[in-house]
This record gives C-alpha cells, sequence and structure tokens, in this order.
C-alpha cells in the first residue's frame, strides 16, 4: 500500500521514519502568531472513503500474521525488523 502525504508534511523529527495517517489535512487553528506552517492553506478533513480503505488493509494484514491487535502487530514487527538486520 502506497501512502499519498498532503504535502508538506511537518512532523518532530522523532517521527522522520514513522508511517503516519493523515486524518485531516493543515491547521483546524491556523491562528497562531508563532506558528506559519499552513498559513497559505485552509483546513479540511480527509475523504472517509481512504479512512476505509487503511482499515480495510489493516484487518487483511492481521488476519494473514494471525494477530488479534496493535501489540502484537508492533512486536511481530519488531522481530522482523531484528531478524532482517544484517548486524545484529
Amino acid at each position: 500500500m502506497v501512502m499519498r502525504y498532503n504535502e508538506p508534511l511537518y512532523r518532530p523529527p522523532a517521527e522522520a521514519n514513522s508511517l503516519i495517517f493523515q486524518a485531516a489535512y493543515e491547521c483546524p487553528n491556523n491562528t497562531c502568531t508563532f506558528c506559519a506552517m499552513y498559513k497559505e492553506k485552509k483546513y479540511r478533513e480527509r475523504d472517509p472513503i481512504d479512512t476505509k480503505t487503511v482499515e480495510t488493509y489493516q484487518a487483511n494484514i492481521k488476519f494473514k500474521l494471525g494477530i488479534e491487535n496493535a501489540s502484537e502487530l508492533s512486536r511481530y514487527a519488531i522481530q522482523w525488523v531484528q531478524s532482517s538486520s544484517p548486524n545484529t
């Protein structure tokens, strides 16, 4: 599944490698005097059909891996990364 991001995408450096699902675009407040991130853009929510698509993919992945919840998915992902790393 390819995630389509609405650019520019602002996030903290600690989240640089995280998968982000944009449930909404831009900033709902957009009136902060100290922030110029989204001054040129209007806030809007993502199409609910996109959200349902992600939920469907998530359900299919969990079914194929025999996983019940997000904790198990995280544990599986960590084990997979550790087993795939060449020098661990």
